[in-house]
C-alpha cells in the first residue's frame, strides 16, 4: 500500500452512499515492524465522521465530530512482511502491504486482512470487529 501521514484518513465509504449488503469495500494500506515473529497482529480502526465538513482531509480540521465505529484485528505469518528500510530508522524493519476489507450483509459485517505471499498468492486473515460501545 501507499504510505501516509498519520492524522489523515481515506474514505471507505463515502457520506451519502447506498451499500448494498452484498457489497464489499477494500482499502490498500502498510504497516512497518520492527520486528520479525512467527504471528504479527495487523489491527485497523474504522472511524466514522459525524460533522457537517464535506471536503475533511484531516482529523484535525474536525476533531470533535470523529468517532471510532469498530476496530479489528487479524494475525499474519512472518512471511507475509518484507524487509525494508524506514527514513530514519536505525534498526531493521519489515513491512506488510494489504488490504482491509470490509464486507456488509444483511445481518453482519464481516472484515479481514489480505496479502500477497511469496508466490503472489492472496491469502487471508478473518477478523472480528470490536464495536466501540460510547
Amino acid at each position: 500500500g501507499k504510505k501516509y501521514v498519520r492524522g489523515g484518513f481515506r474514505t471507505h465509504v463515502a457520506r451519502g452512499t447506498v451499500v448494498q449488503e452484498t457489497q464489499t469495500t477494500r482499502l490498500s494500506m502498510n504497516r512497518w515492524f520492527t520486528t520479525k515473529q512467527a504471528q504479527t497482529s495487523i489491527s485497523v480502526r474504522l472511524i466514522c465522521y459525524k460533522g457537517k465538513k464535506t471536503d475533511v482531509k484531516w482529523v484535525d480540521e474536525d476533531p470533535l465530530h470523529f468517532e471510532t465505529l469498530c476496530s479489528f484485528s487479524a494475525s499474519i505469518p512472518a512471511s507475509a512482511l518484507i524487509p525494508g528500510s524506514r527514513l530514519g530508522a536505525i534498526k531493521p524493519c519489515w513491512s506488510c502491504n494489504f488490504d482491509a476489507v470490509v464486507s456488509f450483509g444483511t445481518t453482519e459485517f464481516k472484515c479481514k486482512i489480505e496479502w500477497k505471499d511469496s508466490q503472489g498468492i492472496t491469502q487471508s486473515g478473518v477478523a472480528v470487529p470490536v464495536w466501540n460501545e460510547g
